[in-house]
Protein backbone atom coordinates (compact mmCIF):
# COMPACT_ATOMS: atom_id res chain seq x y z
CA UNK A 1 0.00 0.00 0.00
CA UNK A 2 1.69 3.62 -1.43
CA UNK A 3 1.90 6.05 1.48
CA UNK A 4 0.14 9.12 0.69
CA UNK A 5 3.34 10.97 -0.48
CA UNK A 6 3.92 8.02 -2.92
CA UNK A 7 0.49 8.41 -3.90
CA UNK A 8 0.61 12.05 -4.54
CA UNK A 9 3.87 11.15 -6.89
CA UNK A 10 2.03 8.52 -9.01
CA UNK A 11 -1.13 10.83 -9.40
CA UNK A 12 1.25 13.97 -10.50
CA UNK A 13 2.61 11.21 -12.96
CA UNK A 14 -0.67 9.95 -14.18
CA UNK A 15 -1.33 13.61 -14.76
CA UNK A 16 1.74 13.66 -17.20
CA UNK A 17 0.88 10.46 -19.12
CA UNK A 18 -2.39 11.54 -19.61
CA UNK A 19 -1.66 14.55 -21.27
CA UNK A 20 0.77 12.97 -23.63
CA UNK A 21 -1.74 10.51 -24.71
CA UNK A 22 -4.08 13.15 -24.95
CA UNK A 23 -2.28 15.86 -26.52
CA UNK A 24 1.25 15.20 -27.35
CA UNK A 25 4.63 13.73 -26.15
CA UNK A 26 5.57 17.52 -26.98
CA UNK A 27 3.09 19.21 -24.68
CA UNK A 28 3.78 17.06 -21.23
CA UNK A 29 7.05 18.34 -20.95
CA UNK A 30 6.40 22.02 -21.16
CA UNK A 31 3.16 21.91 -19.01
CA UNK A 32 4.86 19.48 -16.58
CA UNK A 33 8.65 20.99 -16.50
CA UNK A 34 10.15 17.45 -17.33
CA UNK A 35 11.83 16.23 -20.09
CA UNK A 36 10.68 14.23 -23.03
CA UNK A 37 12.73 11.34 -22.47
CA UNK A 38 10.68 11.07 -18.44
CA UNK A 39 7.33 11.62 -20.58
CA UNK A 40 8.54 8.57 -22.88
CA UNK A 41 10.01 6.46 -19.50
CA UNK A 42 6.80 7.35 -17.49
CA UNK A 43 4.32 6.28 -21.08
CA UNK A 44 6.46 3.18 -21.27
CA UNK A 45 5.90 2.04 -17.44
CA UNK A 46 2.22 2.92 -17.39
CA UNK A 47 1.56 0.72 -20.92
CA UNK A 48 3.73 -2.26 -19.15
CA UNK A 49 1.64 -2.33 -15.86
CA UNK A 50 -0.86 0.60 -15.01
CA UNK A 51 -1.03 2.98 -12.56
CA UNK A 52 1.37 1.09 -9.69
CA UNK A 53 4.14 0.83 -11.23
CA UNK A 54 4.42 4.93 -11.78
CA UNK A 55 5.56 4.55 -7.89
CA UNK A 56 9.18 5.32 -7.37
CA UNK A 57 11.39 2.10 -8.37
CA UNK A 58 14.29 1.24 -5.27
CA UNK A 59 17.85 2.93 -6.73
CA UNK A 60 20.22 0.94 -4.92
CA UNK A 61 21.23 -2.12 -2.68
CA UNK A 62 20.52 0.28 0.33
CA UNK A 63 17.13 1.06 -1.11
CA UNK A 64 15.92 -2.94 -2.15
CA UNK A 65 17.34 -3.81 1.62
CA UNK A 66 15.07 -1.39 3.01
CA UNK A 67 12.27 -2.10 0.80
CA UNK A 68 12.72 -5.96 1.50
CA UNK A 69 12.41 -5.28 5.28
CA UNK A 70 9.42 -3.80 4.99
CA UNK A 71 7.76 -6.32 3.66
Amino acid sequence: MPSLRQEALIAERFRIVDCAERESVTEAPRRFACSRTTVYKLLARYRQGGLLVLANRPRGPKEVAKQCAQD
